[in-house]
């Protein structure tokens, strides 16, 4: 009787070894495509200023908000995604490395400034009127978080 050749006394260590290598080959690929992007995006709408991949990413107005009890800056950006054009309001503590959202838009209303009322509350300046005003009104509660959060898709809050 003859001996079995090399690969079928062995092909157990060559499906283990090939199952091996997808399996290492999924996770460094997770890792590199999916992991790394998608931190990158949340730490960066974290921070205020968003990096949404695939997408145009700009910065259209910046400053300070001076007055207010809360020393704060705010930022206002605009993405540019397939088409879609996606705004957000940030407002950010002096000295905080996190920024609160306080406006997000699909397509319309388009933020143009911000602009401190009084020491608790600020108000959003927009390009066009939505239900008759051209203002939305901010206010920061005790924990120095605004409220509310305006959402808009293609001119309706949501």
């Amino acid at each position: 009787m003859s001996s079995p050749s090399f690969l079928k006394r062995h092909r157990w260590w060559f499906i283990s070894l090939a199952i091996a290598m997808a399996v290492v080959g999924a996770i460094v690929g997770g890792y590199y495509w999916i992991y790394l992007p998608g931190r990158d995006a949340v730490l960066s709408f974290l921070g205020g200023n968003p990096k949404i991949p695939g997408c145009t990413n700009t910065v259209k107005a910046e400053g300070p908000l001076p007055g207010m009890t809360l020393r704060s800056t705010y930022r206002i950006t605009q993405h540019d995604c397939f088409g879609t054009k996606v705004y957000f309001v940030f407002l950010t503590p002096q000295g905080s490395p996190l920024s609160a959202p306080m406006f997000s838009s699909t397509q319309a209303p388009v933020p143009v400034a911000v602009h401190p009322r009084d020491a608790r509350s600020l108000e959003i300046v927009l390009a066009e009127p939505v239900d008759g005003s051209d203002r939305l009104l901010v206010t920061i509660n005790k924990n120095g978080v605004p409220e509310p959060l305006y959402n808009f898709t293609d001119g309706k809050r949501s």
